[in-house]
């Protein structure tokens, strides 16, 4: 797997920049216009106008609506985001099938940002190895589910290391590292849970 971001930032020198695996490998000013066509909405995996699919698997896409430094590209990189989140506008985890699985029907990419945007696969065969939902980057940290008992917060997997996420700014929780977590503040929480590597 390679983490890829591109930013663009009109109001600077080399207004768009590309980043692979947090590291920035290319930076410029277009001369030539970009593909500005709004009918089709966001398509990942393909160019806007329909042409040049992507041969390849995609996980974790999320679009932001500021242009991330290369020290904020490299430190999330390899993090799950737990909405809502300052800046991010659409975030897809393509998390809805079992990988290589019978994913029949299956065809509806939920936005984790917005509800209301959320996506749908077109032309996937949902069965097998290739053309399917697949296993993501080993690499990304996941969110597990999480059952709230009175005002206490429980990570589904037994027996791991824990790490309680404050959604508000995707921050640490200092010293939040059991299995149940007890809030002192009110808000959005998420748990990092990592277990036989």
């Amino acid at each position: 797997w390679h983490h890829i971001a591109a930013t663009f930032d009109n109001n600077v020198t080399n207004k768009l920049k590309l980043f692979v695996d947090g590291q920035q490998a290319a930076a410029g000013d277009p001369s030539v216009a970009t593909l500005t066509s709004s009918v089709n909405g966001i398509i990942i995996g393909r160019r806007n106008d329909a042409n040049n699919y992507f041969s390849g698997q995609i996980d974790e896409v999320r679009v932001w609506n500021i242009a991330k430094s290369q020290t904020q590209i490299a430190a999330d990189m390899n993090l799950r985001m737990c909405p809502p989140t300052t800046g991010l506008v659409a975030y897809f985890k393509f998390d809805q099938g079992t990988a290589s699985g019978t994913n029949a029907g299956l065809t509806s990419l939920t936005n984790a940002a917005n509800a209301a945007n959320n996506g749908t696969l077109t032309n996937f065969s949902l069965s097998g190895a290739s053309s399917n939902w697949v296993l993501g980057n080993a690499t990304i940290v996941f969110n597990p589910t999480a059952t709230q008992v009175g005002t206490s917060i429980s990570a589904s997997i037994p027996s791991a290391n824990y790490q309680w996420i404050n959604c508000a700014n995707n921050s640490t929780v200092a010293g939040a590292t059991s299995q149940t977590f007890t809030p002192i503040n009110t808000g959005s929480y998420s748990v990092i849970v990592s277990k036989n590597g």
